[in-house]
């Protein structure tokens, strides 16, 4: 009889409960919720007959039913009536729901009464509970209790712990144990260690067992790989399961590959979704703005280059202060620009330059121009070579000027010709 045809026939059969439960209820249980039978009034009206006979696996299932339903507060008492029968199982998820509503002590309290019954994924769960209050060491050990019984959770905790304090040889066992056992996490994090060790082929296998077991960073590192052998197509695909997975880095690369494909309006939707979802990187800015400046969205571009540019990103300092300098606001342009020509951007230092010499700060700006000069903008060689001209040192000037002009500056070509010209024919010169 399928389970199916047994739900209806429960008028039939009233002894079924009591057979199920000693002849595997949890296997039946199992079963039951991977069906649409879960969500149906006639499969709570099954187990809350099986309840009535006081058995702690019926109350703990109800209690599964009812909160798939919904049901969270009567899910809630039924697992705390399974818990006081002695369900060790609902020992561990009454810690678990007292931890989410922030509870910890009394979280810590069913977690010990739990995992002193031997359940491994209470003591996984009280493992967490202490390391999130920073109690390491018995963390560590309740880890150590669980994963050598085989908890794949706890493995992967474990090796978590470990790979932080720097021991990788021992986190990789772990994450190894964690892996074969099904643990996507342990899979993914495996993948790191193997990558950063130089073993990329494994790696990436990792990476791809990581995906398949629906890890959404797994998903995010094979969809890189795609990038890499410039299958565009695949690795949308795997950056879209990524990002619905919640990753950041996974909508940020849609964007980019959405901007380079001229989807512009999509390209926004994903920089801004990944922006939501907690990507704060400077870079991720910048790219926003430079699709917002193809849309002709220019103010809208240039919040956004002064979000990256109070995250420290030099090139948006520098643009900003370009912008600024533009509308005549001397003084925050020069603050931007100083600040990205101190962390080494050439055209900010040359931008920096002309505003000192226009404030006639001559001394300083000739400084900016010299440095500018050293990260090789023709620009500031044309300006240093004015300098040099003015205070008669003609050879630097050439110098200066004939380096420019190889570069193309056709201000330094004319220049130099005219230098040329004055020391052919010195007398009409003068």
């Amino acid at each position: 009889m399928t389970m199916r045809r047994l739900l209806v026939d429960l008028e039939l059969a009233a002894h079924w409960p009591v057979r199920l439960y000693h002849r595997g209820f949890g296997r039946f249980n199992a079963a039951l919720l991977r069906t649409p039978l879960l969500k149906t009034d006639d499969t709570t009206d099954v187990f809350r007959r099986m309840v009535d006979l006081g058995l702690p696996g019926a109350m703990r299932t109800l209690a599964v039913v009812l909160w798939h339903q919904g049901h969270v507060y009567e899910a809630e008492m039924w697992y705390r009536r399974a818990a006081r029968k002695g369900d060790k199982r609902a020992i561990d998820t009454v810690g678990a729901l007292l931890a989410k509503h922030g509870k910890a002590e009394e979280a810590e309290a069913w977690y010990r009464k739990a995992a002193g019954n031997g359940v491994t994924g209470a003591m996984n769960n009280l493992g967490i509970l202490l390391w999130q209050r920073g109690d390491i060491k018995e963390a560590e050990a309740w880890y150590r209790k669980a994963a050598g019984r085989g908890e794949k959770y706890a493995m992967a905790n474990l090796a978590s712990l470990l790979k932080k304090r720097g021991e990788t040889a021992e986190a990789e066992y772990w994450y190894r144990k964690a892996a074969r056992l099904g643990n996507d996490v342990a899979t993914h994090q495996l993948g790191l260690i193997l990558e950063a060790r130089g073993q990329v082929a494994e790696a990436q296998r990792c990476y791809l067992r990581a995906a398949q077991q629906g890890n959404p960073h797994g998903m995010w590192a094979v969809g890189v790989l795609q990038s890499q052998k410039e299958n565009d197509f695949g690795a949308e695909r795997w950056w879209k399961r990524s990002a619905r997975g919640g990753v950041p880095n996974a909508m940020t690369a849609l964007g980019r590959l959405s901007d380079r494909h001229e989807r512009l309006d999509e390209a926004v939707v994903w920089f801004r979704k990944a922006i939501a979802a907690g990507d704060a990187r400077a870079s991720t800015y910048v790219s926003l703005a430079i699709t917002l400046s193809k849309l002709d969205r220019q103010d809208e571009a240039m919040s956004w280059i002064a979000k990256a540019a109070e995250a420290g990103e030099t090139t948006a300092m520098y643009v900003l202060g370009r912008d600024l300098k533009s509308k005549g606001r001397m003084d925050e342009a020069e603050r931007w620009l100083r600040g990205a020509a101190e962390a080494g951007n050439g055209k900010a230092m040359f931008s920096l330059a002309v505003i000192l010499d226009s404030q006639e700060r001559t001394p300083e700006a000739e400084q900016w121009y010299r440095r500018a000069v050293d990260t090789g903008i023709t620009e500031a060689m044309v300006n240093l070579g004015g300098y040099a001209y003015e205070k008669g040192d003609l050879a630097e000037a050439e110098r200066l000027w004939r380096r420019a002009a190889e570069g193309g500056e056709s201000v330094a070509i004319h220049n130099l010709e005219v230098l040329l010209e004055e020391q052919t024919h010195p007398d009409e010169a003068s």
